[in-house]
C-alpha cells in the first residue's frame, strides 16, 4: 500500500490542465498554514470560554446557557420577603431553587457559622446541609447581601462598613466554600433618609454615610475583577419602604422581576 503522505503531497502539488502549477502549490500552502494555525488554536469556529487561570484561581468560569438547573440563594432580612417571588420566577426559568434568610447577616456570617437561624426550610437551628455554604449540591449560588455589612457598627455604636480589602477576602473565603460554582450577587436597594423614618435614625444615618454607600460599589467593583454577576438592586429598588430600609409588600415583586430579568 502507498504511503498516505506521498499521495497526500502528490494530490497538492499536482496541476490540474489550464492552471499554472505555481497557483496551485501557493494555495496548497494556504491550506496547510491554515489547518496548522486551527491545531495550534488560533483559529477556532467555536468561541472559547473563560477558564481559571493559575495566577487569579479566583475567576469565575464562563455560564453554559440552560446549565444551571439548580439554586441555593443565601440572604438577609430582605429575603424573607424577596424568596417567595424570586423562587417562582426562577422556576419559570426552568431552575429550581431554595433559599435562606438570616435577620442581620452578613456574608461574613454565613461564612463563619455552620449553624444557621432561619430559613426557607426551617425557623430552627440545625438546617440541611445542602442548604450551607461548603455543603452546597446546586449548580449555582446566588448571595443577597451587602445592607447589613452597609450598617455595621462596633459595641459603642460606631460606624465599622467593611472596606473594599476586607469585601475581596472576604470573597475569596466564599470562592473556597461554593468552589467553582456561577455566582450571582445581588446587592443592597437604596436606602431611606432619616428625615423621612426618623423612628429609624441611627441606622438610616449610618448606612447613608459615604464609606457604608461605597460597600454596593466595592461589590460591583469585585465582580468586574472576578467575572461573577452583580445585580445592582439601586438601580431599580428606590422607594416603598416602611422603615427605610425595608419595603412594602409589593416592592418585593418589583425587585423579584428586576433580578430576574437581570439574570
Amino acid at each position: 500500500m502507498p504511503r498516505k503522505s506521498k499521495n497526500r503531497a502528490t494530490a497538492l502539488a499536482a496541476p490540474a490542465p489550464g492552471i499554472p502549477g505555481w497557483v496551485l502549490g501557493v494555495g496548497a500552502l494556504g491550506v496547510l498554514w491554515a489547518i496548522t494555525r486551527k491545531k495550534e488554536g488560533a483559529v477556532s469556529d467555536e468561541p472559547k470560554p473563560v477558564i481559571y487561570s493559575d495566577n487569579n484561581p479566583d475567576k469565575q468560569k464562563a455560564v453554559e446557557p440552560g446549565s444551571i438547573k439548580t439554586m441555593q440563594i443565601f440572604g438577609d432580612s430582605q429575603m424573607e420577603v424577596l424568596g417567595p417571588p424570586l423562587v417562582r420566577g426562577l422556576a419559570a426559568k426552568g431552575i429550581t431553587a431554595s433559599y435562606v434568610f438570616n435577620r442581620g447577616w452578613t456574608l461574613s456570617n454565613y461564612e463563619n457559622r455552620d449553624t444557621y437561624n432561619t430559613g426557607s426550610a426551617s425557623n430552627k437551628p440545625g438546617m440541611p446541609n445542602d442548604l450551607k455554604l461548603g455543603h452546597i449540591t446546586a449548580d449555582a449560588v446566588m448571595v443577597q447581601l451587602g445592607t447589613n455589612e452597609a450598617n455595621s457598627a462596633d459595641a459603642s455604636g460606631k460606624p465599622t462598613p467593611p472596606s473594599a480589602g476586607q469585601l475581596d477576602n472576604q470573597y475569596k473565603r466564599l470562592r473556597v466554600l461554593i468552589g467553582n460554582r456561577p455566582l450571582i450577587w445581588v446587592g443592597p436597594a437604596r436606602f431611606g433618609t432619616a428625615a423621612a423614618f426618623p423612628s429609624n435614625a441611627a441606622v438610616l444615618n449610618r448606612v447613608n454615610r459615604p464609606e457604608a454607600l461605597a460597600v454596593a460599589d466595592s461589590i460591583r467593583d469585585l465582580a468586574d475583577s472576578y467575572g461573577f454577576k452583580f445585580i445592582d438592586s439601586r438601580e431599580f429598588v428606590t422607594s416603598g419602604w416602611y422603615d427605610g430600609i425595608h419595603f412594602n409588600t409589593s416592592v418585593y415583586t418589583t425587585w423579584a422581576s428586576g433580578i430576574l430579568a437581570r439574570l
